[in-house]
């Protein structure tokens, strides 16, 4: 597997996430650029890509804005294990992949991050609504990863692992 190319979209990804999606929030929501990769990663790659890289995504995550070290490295790992479960049984050309995708794995992960919080700091999670959050962050969050989906898919045949789980190198003629 080609892991430096799947790294360093991770890594393009988290320096948007750090500095250019501040200004698109759209009230107040702004979207999820690292779930929407490791949600990608997870439905093609299958359920150890996508853990690992939703570890390492929540690890940056966690670093750079979390109060709480490790509950990004729970909630986008669950996602991208969750994601990766059913590569081998979908058809990853198919556009509502993606579309739902996004839209389940943001209600996972917000799901994780309330319960951990709840059980951690109750009164912090009580001075957010929830609707007013997970909601309008599901649908951008969706949109954002239907883009970043197809933009992997396209690389997927320079990517794309052999049978045995490992990426063959793809010679150009």
């Amino acid at each position: 597997m080609r892991y430096w190319v799947l790294a360093a979209i991770l890594g393009v990804a988290f320096l948007a996430q750090t500095t250019v999606v501040g200004f698109l929030q759209i009230g107040g929501v702004a979207p999820n650029l690292l779930q929407a990769v490791v949600v990608s990663y997870g439905l093609l790659f299958g359920p150890q890509v996508g853990a690992v890289a939703g570890a390492l995504a929540g690890l940056l995550r966690d670093v750079a804005f979390g109060r709480y070290i490790g509950l990004s490295v729970l909630s986008l790992g669950a996602v991208g294990w969750v994601a990766g479960l059913v590569e081998r049984r979908v058809y990853k050309e198919n556009p509502l992949l993606p579309v739902l995708g996004g839209l389940l794995s943001t209600f996972l992960a917000e799901g994780i991050h309330y319960a951990v919080l709840r059980l951690l700091d109750p009164d912090l999670v009580a001075a957010v609504p929830v609707s007013r959050r997970v909601l309008p962050g599901a649908l951008y969050t969706t949109a954002v990863t239907f883009l970043a989906y197809r933009r992997i898919l396209r690389a997927y045949a320079y990517l794309r692992p052999e049978s045995g789980g490992v990426i063959r190198s793809v010679r150009r003629r």
